[in-house]
């Protein structure tokens, strides 16, 4: 797989919109929705549902958050489903601006790994876009996970909008210890963060998905119709990407 490289400072997999794929280890084992949800409703239903024993590869949901479009406001009125709404103002096409209604749905979360009552999990959809690594522009060596934008944004908005204070409770601060850049040679040389939800490494992604189509994580109507570098719209907002970019911890 060839890596390229981004002037904002990290790298991403697969080319196309900036989007990303979500990684959280959780202290215990909660009560988990397993199997597959088809989306007809969000309501706690499907959170109750226990999952047994979920292993590694295993999908599970933990979560809430908005998804999948319910359309916009002046087509289908207020939701009878938990929502979110958002009021777009800058769209390319003026005819697409307005407020728009998303379906707060159960998140999917794949299971990469269980060690004793933890699990490593990651978000099977990308569920965020337009958020930068990191809001200054700077030399990439100096743009580091650490101290970038995204870090504290998931760290602090994302995972208040994402779990419930109950749920946060499950949620375990993982110790990571970070690569500056791509180049093993340099080793683990980035500072050691402690974070509940972070971005996968570079190594964490070999290890846990080596196989390029492991890699693909479809985007949410949510997160593509957010993202700074989303594809030419075809229709009002534009759907149906099967997988684009997603970034991953290292900056350099």
């Amino acid at each position: 797989m060839k890596m390229r490289r981004f002037s904002s400072g990290a790298r991403r997999v697969f080319a196309g919109a900036a989007a990303m794929a979500i990684a959280v280890v959780l202290a215990a084992v909660p009560p988990l929705a397993a199997g597959s949800y088809a989306g007809e409703s969000a309501g706690a239903d499907v959170i109750a549902a226990a999952a047994a024993e979920p292993t590694a590869g295993d999908i599970v949901y933990f979560g809430t958050y908005p998804q999948t479009l319910i359309g916009h406001s002046e087509d289908v009125g207020v939701p009878d489903v938990p929502y979110r709404s958002v009021t777009y103002t800058d769209k390319y096409y003026e005819e697409q601006n307005g407020t728009y209604y998303y379906a707060a749905e159960p998140v999917a979360w794949r299971v990469l790994a269980k060690d004793g009552g933890r699990l490593f999990l990651l978000s099977e959809k990308q569920l965020i876009g337009g958020i930068a690594y990191n809001d200054v522009i700077g030399p990439p060596a100096a743009i580091q996970w650490s101290g970038s934008t995204m870090r504290g944004y998931l760290n602090g908005t994302m995972i208040g909008d994402l779990f419930t204070a109950e749920e946060q409770t499950a949620v375990a601060a993982a110790r990571l210890v970070n690569d500056t850049d791509f180049d093993f040679r340099n080793g683990e040389d980035g500072a050691v963060t402690d974070d509940k939800l972070f971005l996968l490494s570079l190594r964490e992604l070999l290890a846990y998905l080596p196989e390029m189509a492991s890699r693909e994580a479809p985007i949410t109507d949510f997160a593509d119709d957010r993202g700074q570098y989303a594809q030419p719209r075809s229709e009002t907002p534009n759907h149906g990407a099967v997988s684009t970019a997603w970034w991953l911890r290292e900056g350099g």
